[in-house]
């Protein structure tokens, strides 16, 4: 929802103070006085800078660093203008120049001090960086009071870009309470053409944002000229993108529809597809989704919206989450496919190409999901791979490749319910002879896994390496957890520079700016997710729910049978666990409890007066509806069973009729196993292991022609 192309974020980098000072500081920073040769110098590389000759700006820079060496502003300036005679591309350079320049600056030189640190966080934050750039920031924020207009401006929106990027919503809300209250309101006493008392427009990117310069330079400065105050109606504009986006990534319903109201009554070409991307995404979180995607269907980014920060990838994006929500999977991975295309493409800018890399990412995690629910897990499996080297403190995406690995280990479980010929699959050959034929039944029905114990933590498609995939995500989930990570990384930062403070109210007027600062500062123990936004509490619960589920049962196919009676029962012990949820943890800990041999234990999971008559599957809903819009459109889910209470019941009773074969008590397996015929009387479908089993206790308990019985009512053929 970028409603600025980087490159225009790039040239507005700081100022150029031509090497001037106020005489009342030059004595105290030990800088001497300006002589007229280098007042007629840095004139000349001043009108140099502004028509964009940056080379012979150099040059005068350069005679200016043999006259004072000592001037700390100039440095700052050689940098700027070094930067953009590099056409924007050196941008870790830029960031080195700056830093050295930081450490000789001295304590009292606020004013360079701040614009090293703004100036700073602008090139960490497009070379993507964006914790380290928050750091930046807060520090020139302390003294937020004495800054110059333009520059207060340029920090506060800057602040709340990054705020934004990191989604840390309520942090932004606040900041733009203070912005609107402080700095917004105090500008309507001034009229637009006035002169500022303080500097002079120098930089040429920030007069994009005015019709026209409202400003002419003095003959002889005194004091280092300083970034022009925006025009008031832009800043409104840009401060209603902002509030919009915030409140949608705050979850704000009802407030969101009045500041989306706001943003398209703008009606200002720049903001078109941030006010578009801002109303269809309201309408999605409230489930509308075949609404939302007429309504990006009627515009696409050739015709109605303006160039900037990948536009058409968000376009083809947006729209693919839509086909994806109402079900049509194969179309959402075309969509997906042409953003990734979208993405892919060649970027002169390289803060354009650092956020397309981002953005290359996300829809790659998209297209991984979308593929995984398509049925094509190994495909998927290779776009949520490149999506995790991005974003590797999202529990989400290590839990969908997992799932890819489970998924191709066992695509259905449907086949072992009721199939038309279960004589094929519960007898694996026939020893023919003369007088009898020998009838060898299978020793499993289900896929195994090989164990390799010499698995790496290499990406490979095996139980192993989801077995690995799933403990990330539960170290994730856990509230204490940090994720580790370099300021080099995309978006790599703390779990508490990246999640929201709980202190932060939505609506809050935060008064004071120590008292702001102290709430922009707060950290939290909310799980990240980047780069969706942080969970809340019952997210967590439901997210953790599944890691256990899929947990449990891997390391069951995997043999770890300890682990996944312990996964099952910590799943059985969370809150609000729905009937679904319940009855698979209950059948993986009997499972692994038999195993272990703790027969009795197992078989107090094993009661079918448990399964309760609404076997509910989904997870508690997350997203809190708007009551005034129409009813929420629900996703189409496949189907798996067992799908009735019935069926459950059955499946249950045929665990527990194993729990009392294994104990030897046949009589008692012999009478559950006449319940689990009642429940497929009652229109419920029966395990084909059913069979296997019902012909082992026959034998067990001597009724021969019982079993012989059953295999003719199989189809299968035996002579004796």
């Amino acid at each position: 929802m970028n409603e600025k192309n980087f490159s225009e974020k790039l040239e507005a980098f700081g100022t150029l103070g031509v090497g001037t000072s106020a005489p009342a500081k030059s004595e105290a920073v030990n800088v001497p006085s300006i002589s007229p040769q280098e007042r007629e110098v840095a004139q000349a590389a001043l009108q140099d800078y502004i028509k964009g000759n940056y080379a012979g700006c150099l040059e005068n820079f350069v005679k200016l660093e043999q006259l004072r060496p000592k001037d700390m502003k100039l440095h700052v300036n050689k940098a700027i203008v070094h930067f953009c005679n590099s056409n924007f591309k050196a941008c870790d350079v830029f960031t080195k120049s700056l830093k050295a320049v930081e450490e000789q600056v001295k304590e009292d030189e606020q004013d360079v001090s701040s614009y090293i640190h703004y100036n700073l966080a602008l090139g960490l934050f497009n070379l993507g960086q964006i914790s380290a750039a928050q750091k930046h920031l807060l520090k020139v924020f302390q003294c937020i009071e004495s800054l110059d207009e333009g520059l207060a401006q340029r920090v506060c929106i800057l602040l709340i870009e990054v705020f934004l990027c990191l989604n840390q919503a309520q942090k932004a809300l606040a900041l733009l309470s203070y912005t609107e209250n402080q700095l917004l309101s105090s500008y309507f006493s001034h009229s637009l053409g006035s002169v500022s008392d303080k500097s002079p427009v120098i930089t040429p990117g920030l007069i994009k944002h005015k019709k026209e310069p409202t400003t002419k330079l003095p003959v002889e400065p005194t004091t280092p000229p300083l970034p022009p105050a925006f025009e008031t109606e832009w800043l409104k504009s840009k401060l209603a993108a902002l509030r919009a986006r915030a409140s949608l990534q705050a979850r704000l319903w009802r407030t969101n529809k009045k500041d989306v109201k706001s943003l398209l009554a703008v009606n200002k070409p720049q903001f078109n597809s941030t006010a578009l991307m801002a109303k269809t995404y309201l309408d999605f979180l409230r489930g509308q989704y075949n609404k939302t995607a007429r309504v990006l269907t009627s515009v696409t980014p050739a015709e109605g919206l303006e160039l900037g920060d990948n536009v058409s990838t968000m376009w083809f994006n947006n729209l693919a989450c839509c086909h994806f929500m109402g079900g049509r999977n194969l179309l959402a991975t075309n969509f997906f496919s042409r953003a990734i295309d979208e993405a892919a493409k060649y970027h002169i800018n390289p803060a354009a190409e650092m956020s397309a890399k981002l953005a290359y990412a996300q829809v790659s995690m998209n297209l991984g999901v979308a593929l995984l629910q398509a049925g094509k897990p190994q495909s998927a499996f290779t776009y949520l791979l490149k999506a995790v080297h991005v974003f590797p403190s999202n529990p989400r995406l290590w839990l969908r490749i997992a799932e890819c690995c489970i998924q191709h280990f066992g695509q259905d479980n449907a086949e072992v319910y009721d199939c038309e010929n279960p004589g094929e699959k519960i007898v694996k050959s026939y020893i023919p002879s003369i007088s009898s034929t020998k009838i060898i039944l299978a020793s499993s029905l289900s896929p195994s896994a090989s164990i390799d114990k010499s698995v790496s933590s290499q990406p490979n498609f095996s139980l192993q390496f989801a077995s690995l995939c799933l403990k990330n995500a539960l170290v994730m989930l856990d509230p204490n957890y940090n994720t580790p990570g370099s300021t080099g990384d995309l978006l790599s930062t703390k779990q508490s520079d990246v999640t929201d403070s709980p202190s932060a109210q939505p609506n809050q007027t935060v008064s004071g700016v120590f008292t702001l600062l102290e709430t922009l500062s707060a950290p939290s123990t909310l799980p990240q997710c980047t780069p969706s936004i942080p969970l809340t509490e019952t997210e967590a619960d439901s997210l953790r729910m599944s890691v256990l589920a899929a947990s449990a049962y891997t390391n069951l196919c995997l043999g770890e049978t300890i682990l996944a009676v312990e996964h099952a029962k910590k799943l059985l012990t969370l809150p609000n666990v729905p009937e679904g949820m319940k009855f698979l943890a209950q059948l993986y800990a009997a499972e692994g409890l038999v195993r272990l041999d703790h027969i009795s234990e197992a078989i107090e999971f094993l009661q079918p007066d448990t399964i309760l008559s609404d076997l509910v599957w989904d997870l508690p809903e997350v997203v809190e509806c708007d009551k005034d819009s129409a009813t929420p459109e629900t996703r189409p889910t496949a189907q798996y069973e067992p799908s009735s209470q019935q069926t459950a019941k059955a499946t249950m009773l045929y665990n527990l009729a194993v729990a009392y074969a294994i104990r030897g008590n046949f009589d008692k397996a012999a009478d559950t196993i006449s319940l689990v015929w009642q429940c497929k009387n009652n229109n419920g479908k029966i395990p084909i292991h059913l069979m296997m089993l019902s012909i082992y206790i026959e034998l067990q308990q001597g009724h021969t022609q019982n079993a012989r019985n059953l295999l003719n009512q199989l189809g299968i053929p035996q002579r004796a």
